[in-house]
């Protein structure tokens, strides 16, 4: 996984479909404990090159020195214009359907400044977008996300700050998020009753009932015995937690 290495990938592969049944569940654990930490350390490398991309650009400061020092005069307003317009035929494009609700924002948010107040637009009053973190970070890779922060930010001159929800991203976080029901939950491998089973008779109460048949490897609706997984779970000391938290920012129009 860190290493993106299709060779390691195959090898791995072709060693879970040969394992022996009994040792099929901790290679398989092992598997995704390193996973996890690999998606781990992917979410917490593009959340610090987001902070950092953001926390560099100021608001109009990409724009040429002498647009810069005339922000409403014809030259910064074509400067804009044409970095704004590559920007729009670059990434909102029918290839690329992970950046269409940023786009569909973008637009309604400019719609709303030039209609006029008594319309229902903005008139002369800025507007305020709240914006899910992840939608720059997850909508279309990395340069996607470079770019629009400097086009909002530093060409635009949007101003942004964190606002005080956390995102929505996550499905836990999600009012419409259920936990599955016990009837769904594959924590136990047990057989499903139409009706409430009927327990078995016992002609001792103190005598225990016994299984007439050891347990097949292979079955799935019998509970293993208490053991040690062949491998204990590594330890990953990647300097950061694994549920790290989204967040929700505000930007707010020029």
């Amino acid at each position: 996984y860190f290493d993106q290495n299709d060779e390691a990938g195959k090898q791995m592969t072709n060693t879970l479909a040969t394992l022996p049944p009994s040792q099929r569940a901790p290679f398989s654990r092992l598997q995704s404990s390193i996973r996890t930490a690999y998606h781990a350390s992917v979410n917490a490398r593009r959340t610090a090159e987001f902070q950092a991309h953001l926390s560099a650009t100021h608001p109009g400061g990409s724009l040429m020195p002498h647009s810069r020092a005339d922000p409403s005069g014809p030259m910064a307003k074509k400067e804009r214009f044409e970095r704004f317009d590559r920007f729009v035929r670059s990434w909102c494009t029918m290839g690329m359907p992970g950046t269409k609700p940023f786009f569909e924002g973008l637009w309604a948010l400019m719609r709303l400044q030039v209609v006029p107040e008594q319309l229902g637009g903005a008139g002369g009053y800025r507007i305020e977008w709240e914006i899910d973190d992840a939608v720059f970070k997850e909508a279309a890779g990395k340069d996607f996300m470079l770019e629009a922060i400097d086009v909002l930010k530093g060409v635009l001159g949007f101003e942004e700050f964190p606002s005080k929800r956390t995102s929505t991203s996550s499905v836990n976080n999600s009012p419409l998020y259920r936990p599955p029901s016990p009837m769904h939950s594959r924590s136990q491998s047990q057989p499903l009753y139409s009706k409430s089973p009927v327990p078995a008779r016992r002609t001792n109460q103190d005598t225990p009932i016994l299984a007439k048949r050891s347990r097949a490897p292979s079955d799935p609706f019998l509970d293993t015995t208490p053991a040690y997984d062949i491998f204990p779970p590594p330890f990953v000391d990647n300097g950061f937690e694994e549920t790290e938290q989204q967040y929700m920012r505000t930007w707010t129009s020029p």
